[in-house]
């Protein structure tokens, strides 16, 4: 016991001097407001302790559904029920992380982030689905990128909620421009048809958890999930990272 005692106090002094060291050579900075912190007392690896604790939360699932509702008329909307972690309403600063996640390739944050979400999801009552499915990116966008940011979040959820990640059933069949400059006519009109279903996906009664980075007019989300439901998905819900609204 005592040399296990020992052992952890050698590791733990190690460990206090890395980062001690890791700090004078290159000090962290919250990636939300750019202010340096120091590694020992972050409650997250990539932003400050004022930005975590002013984290504003999404609104609650039946107004986010709502919301979407305006940019589509019932009948053609085929999304049951959406969630989403971060609001981006009192302050972009925080798509920052999505940024920093998908374009500096630090797919760390994306990870600490998409547990976080995994929680909210719970607390939503949001982990009854047959299926996690990330939305697709062209295969080309993959291969400038090096990886599909949907795809993490999503194999994070999966392991968090134990749930089935199905990366096999949707794949992008055009190549769009990115939807961030875009107005909300533009959004929709851009992903239209974008989205076709894998041979063989057998998806016929089943519910489907669509897992995006963000969440804007809902318009990709929808095209997604309505050619789910065209191919007989029995319910799609959504859910993201952040919610710009």
């Amino acid at each position: 016991m005592k040399n296990n005692i020992l052992k952890y106090k050698k590791i733990q002094y190690i460990k206090n001097y890395f980062n001690s060291l890791l700090d004078f050579i290159a000090p962290a900075h919250c990636i939300v407001c750019k202010k340096y912190y120091n590694y020992e007392i972050k409650k997250s690896k990539f932003i400050c302790n004022a930005c975590y604790d002013n984290l504003n939360f999404a609104i609650e699932k039946e107004l986010i559904l709502n919301k979407i509702l305006q940019n589509f008329p019932q009948d053609k909307c085929f999304i049951s029920e959406a969630t989403s972690l971060i609001s981006l309403k009192n302050n972009i600063n925080y798509l920052e992380i999505i940024h920093s996640f998908k374009y500096l390739r630090f797919q760390s944050i994306g990870i600490e982030f998409s547990k976080l979400l995994s929680q909210r999801i719970i607390y939503d009552n949001m982990q009854n689905y047959d299926y996690i499915v990330p939305i697709p990116i062209h295969f080309a966008k993959n291969r400038e990128r090096g990886f599909n940011q949907s795809d993490i979040i999503a194999k994070t959820i999966s392991n968090e909620l134990n749930l089935k990640f199905a990366d096999n059933i949707l794949y992008r069949n055009k190549y769009t421009i990115t939807q961030t400059l875009l107005s909300k006519s533009e959004r929709i009109k851009n992903v239209e048809n974008v989205f076709s279903i894998k041979n063989n996906a057998d998806i016929y009664n089943k519910s489907l958890l669509l897992i995006d980075d963000v969440l804007t007019t809902g318009s990709t989300l929808n095209n997604a999930a309505e050619i789910l439901v065209k191919y007989g998905a029995s319910r799609v819900g959504a859910a993201t990272i952040l919610f710009a609204h």
